[in-house]
């Protein structure tokens, strides 16, 4: 398992790094907040290595992709 610091810089810099990729949003002062993009990739949801929607289907192995936009 990989340790994590806990420092607050080292916070901030993993949040600014997470907010360039889309993942969280930074409203200032230090306060960040999960993006849809975030939420889908915490579901799972979220292909990395090409940053599309990764449609799932019931029981079914294969899965459809689609964009997912990087807005907020």
């Amino acid at each position: 398992m990989m340790s994590v610091e806990s420092g607050s810089y080292n916070i901030a810099r993993r949040c600014r790094k997470l907010s360039e990729k889309g993942l969280l949003k930074h409203l200032g002062n230090g306060v960040y907040i999960i993006t849809d993009q975030g939420e889908a990739y915490l579901a799972g949801d979220l292909d990395t290595e090409t940053w599309t929607a990764v449609c799932r289907n019931n029981n079914k192995d294969s899965s459809a992709t689609g964009n997912v936009s990087n807005s907020t």
